[in-house]
């Protein structure tokens, strides 16, 4: 799995990127709209998910691959739920939406954040570093429940929080990239 996982080292580079830019756009524009918000974070996602997807299709053993599509899955469903649920929600209901909007990126947090858990507690003995991937999936974990204390403000109000984790997560996911291109060119020595 290993061999695998630092030979596709990139994905984790654009995954960072992407949750960088995602976090900045939202950081940088105080006057957000919800619509904005939501378009953002639906693109997040629809990315996140689509190459969390392509490491999966991309492995080469039997194993270990299962976290990998569940993860994937839950970022293109989320994608959906938010892009439809929340546009249609926001025309008829604007101040659900924006709790719900809330609600969604917490649960898209936990659930990955524990994918991401799951991974790096399977790679303990495979790669030095693996800390790394816990640590990105131990903060999503418990943002996921710090948003929910903001939820009744609405994502509006819960944005910088948003745009911070979206910051964090993506120099973590570019960190551990770095870690896993150094092992894949010490792999491709031995």
């Amino acid at each position: 799995m290993i061999r695998m996982i630092s030979k596709y080292w990139w994905v984790f580079t654009l995954r960072g990127f992407v949750a960088i830019a995602f976090g900045l756009a939202i950081l940088l524009r105080p006057t957000l709209s919800l619509h904005e918000l939501v378009l953002l974070f639906g693109f997040f996602v629809l990315i996140d998910g689509g190459l969390t997807i392509f490491s999966f299709i991309e492995r080469e053993d039997d194993q270990g691959g299962w976290a990998l599509l569940v993860e994937g899955i839950v970022g293109l469903a989320v994608c959906l739920i938010v892009l439809v649920g929340s546009n249609l929600g926001s025309k008829l209901w604007p101040r659900i939406a924006a709790v719900m909007l809330v609600y969604y990126i917490a649960g898209w947090a936990m659930l990955t954040g524990l994918f991401k858990t799951i991974a790096a507690i399977r790679l303990r003995k495979e790669i030095q570093g693996e800390w790394i991937l816990g640590l990105c999936g131990m903060i999503s974990i418990f943002f996921g429940p710090a948003l929910f204390f903001h939820a009744g403000s609405g994502a509006l109000a819960a944005a910088r929080w948003i745009g911070i984790f979206g910051l964090v997560l993506g120099i973590f996911l570019i960190f551990l990239s770095l870690k896993l291109r150094g092992m894949g060119s010490d792999l491709q020595k031995n």
